[in-house]
């Protein structure tokens, strides 16, 4: 459901259109407020502090992932780790393709996101951390769009929250991400802001205050466990006799 600050956001768009052909096209009469201005305001959320998820949590998380649901780790990652809005990953209901393999530019240590929400910012590249390559580097021999289920991404995560016991917070994981890595980067919200592709402003609704620079150390060192390539290795392996699932040539050589 959108929030009062969504929804407001949604309805400048109509009103706008409407002083415009009232104004300019002179296409409905002037007689004051357009109906559209008349719509009432939604109130203010009374949300209070923002919710995010705590590194056990997020270890818990994770781990059930590897158990129960491997493929879903890359949207953990994606959200928790770098910041992404869940669309920019899966891209239901958005006008643009999944995330490609191919946006993880390893040698540059970055990831490049394109076509993202704020037209202003179209492209962004966000530094990969040492924890999202300890976690994703095994899926490096994947290529071409990540998102390939039918089954909608919402449904897959809430199945592996109740599997890793772990509450449903609204957008728990790119605030969570938000609220840790403001800590590292000592609360430069510009950066932050680049990072995610949004304004400093709309940051700053976007992160718990009271995170500590421990939290924030214990939430980007979440590392995989010891055989975890080789569980992912076999995994994708599996998945590429009996899915179709693309994989690189010289990465397939490379693991064999």
């Amino acid at each position: 459901m959108w929030n009062a600050k969504t929804r407001t956001n949604a309805l400048g768009s109509p009103v706008s259109l409407s002083l415009f052909a009232r104004d300019a096209l002179k296409a409905i009469a002037d007689i004051g407020k357009t109906e559209f201005q008349k719509v009432r305001r939604p109130k203010p959320d009374e949300r209070g502090e923002v919710e995010i998820y705590t590194p056990k949590e997020m270890e818990k998380w994770l781990l059930a992932a590897l158990e129960n649901d491997i493929d879903m780790i890359l949207a953990l990652v994606a959200g928790g780790f770098q910041g992404l809005r869940p669309a920019e990953f899966h891209a239901e209901g958005a006008k643009r393709p999944p995330l490609k393999s191919e946006a993880f530019i390893w040698n540059d240590n970055i990831l490049h996101i394109v076509g993202q929400k704020i037209r202003s910012k179209a492209n962004r590249d966000i530094p990969l951390h040492a924890v999202t390559r300890a976690w994703l580097e095994p899926f490096k021999i994947l290529e071409g769009e990540i998102w390939q289920y039918k089954q909608a991404n919402s449904k897959k995560m809430a199945a592996l929250r109740a599997k890793a016991g772990v509450k449903s917070i609204y957008d728990g994981l790119r605030h969570s991400y938000a609220s840790y890595r403001i800590r590292h980067l000592k609360g430069n919200l510009p950066e932050l802001a680049q990072e995610m592709g949004n304004s400093p402003r709309e940051i700053i609704n976007s992160y718990k205050r009271n995170v500590t620079d421990a939290e924030a150390d214990e939430w980007f060192n979440i590392m995989p466990p010891e055989d975890y390539a080789e569980l992912i290795y076999q995994h994708i392996q599996n998945e590429s006799r009996e899915c179709g699932v693309s994989l690189r040539e010289d990465a397939i050589l490379a693991v064999a």
